[in-house]
């Protein structure tokens, strides 16, 4: 099986070290044969387990010491110690689980009875430091800083909590690297090659999955990615948001579903552009509890806009316009876990490819309201036996027609 992200090689330092590098199975199960062309590949819970082994050794290392010309001042810089200001104390399992919000940086609007989201809490900084050459950047990229750069690079890599990062127009970061185990980040403006979170784990020396190590209290606002890959890896975490952006990514736009057997909570994606060239969803969520997808264009070629997998729950999408392909709402083939409590509602979809909204018979409960669907392929927006608990209303169906331009 393919990784969403196989950037990272492990390289070998001397004879001790070994140090990483950074950088849908559609099938439904109440489905038409029509799904078979948006086939994933198989992915399964096993084998997102197994992805991604060379991502997870968290050792932190003097990248001076590294005899490699790919080691710059700027991933030097971001490997500082971690100098948290007295006020910010380390982000802990606790901090993880207390329900708080920060600004909100999008309306989402009234969301559905019985989902309470809560925003990413903004940085904690005492110092603000305007980043002009490599060489500055190093000593910049400390906890409780407000960085604004005004200098292009490669990577960049935060490895510290409470850093509040403004990267001003024009200025490009190839690849920007979070480290796990940090908290309150915010990233605002900038060009990107494409954005990444660490695992919540190491495969290195031994397997191993830790909750406490998701990054808690992302936030990325006003970005613009365009990736060969992947725009944004994000694996797992708690209180982590995507708003008013825009990207485009060969591959998947937004990932999350390495988490092994916990979830991520607290996902917030509204008010972007993200466009996908088709050999995976745009957005894909795995092992969600609370997210919302509000007021997004979504584009795809071939495989869905929206999906949600695995153990999640409480995942609403709503008032999203989707172009060229539509929705799944499945587990996938080795889940043990129905997904729980979907909500689609004022969603417009633009339709041109063979599956249109594909449900997993034991979903429970659905409420999918008023919804507009322009297709030609399909006579009927929820084509299969409802259940009991599922709530159809007010979707209409009418000829396609071309979705208006951005």
């Amino acid at each position: 099986m393919r990784s969403p992200n196989q950037r990272s090689k492990p390289i070998l330092v001397g004879l001790a070290l070994l140090v990483a590098l950074s950088g849908g199975c559609q099938g439904s199960l109440a489905t038409s044969e029509s799904s078979k062309s948006t086939n994933d590949d198989g992915e399964d819970s096993s084998a997102l387990r197994r992805r991604r082994r060379v991502d997870a050794a968290t050792i932190r290392v003097d990248a001076h010491a590294l005899p490699d010309a790919r080691i710059t001042p700027v991933d030097a810089g971001v490997l500082a110690p971690d100098a948290r200001p007295p006020d910010a104390p380390a982000p802990t399992l606790a901090d993880a689980a207390t329900p708080v919000g920060g600004p909100i940086t999008y309306d989402l609007g009234t969301p559905p009875p019985g989902l309470t989201l809560h925003w990413p809490v903004p940085p904690v900084t005492t110092r603000s430091v305007r980043v002009t050459t490599l060489a500055q950047l190093a000593p910049a990229l400390t906890a409780g800083t407000t960085v604004t750069l005004a200098v292009s690079v490669d990577r960049l890599e935060i490895a510290s909590s409470d850093i509040a990062l403004v990267v001003e127009p024009g200025v490009r970061i190839g690849h920007l690297f979070i480290r796990n185990r940090v908290s309150r980040i915010s990233v605002r403006g900038g060009l990107y090659g494409d954005i990444e979170m660490q695992l919540p784990g190491t495969y290195w020396p031994a397997e191993e999955w830790h909750r406490e190590w998701m990054p808690t209290d992302v936030l990325f606002d006003h970005v613009d990615v365009d990736a060969a890959d992947t725009a944004f890896l994000l694996r797992g975490g708690v209180r982590i948001a995507i708003t008013n952006s825009r990207a485009h990514a060969a591959r998947y736009n937004v990932w999350m579903g390495d988490t092994a057997d916990f979830e991520s909570e607290d996902i917030i994606i509204a008010g972007n552009s993200l466009r996908s060239d088709g050999p995976e969803a745009t957005i894909r969520l795995v092992h969600a509890r609370r997210s919302a997808v509000v007021g997004n264009r979504l584009t795809n070629t071939l495989k869905h806009n929206y999906r949600i997998h695995g153990r999640s729950s409480d995942n609403w999408a709503a008032r999203n316009v989707l172009v060229g392909t539509g929705m799944m709402l499945g587990t996938l083939p080795a889940d043990l876990w129905p997904i729980e409590r979907q909500t689609l509602e004022d969603n417009t979809l633009y339709h041109v490819t063979p599956s249109l909204l594909e449900l997993d018979p034991r979903l429970s409960p659905l409420v999918a309201r008023g919804n507009h669907v322009y297709t030609n392929v399909w006579s009927c927006f929820v084509c299969v036996t409802p259940q009991p608990s599922w709530v159809l209303e007010g979707n209409v169906q009418e000829p396609y027609r071309a979705p208006p331009p951005e």
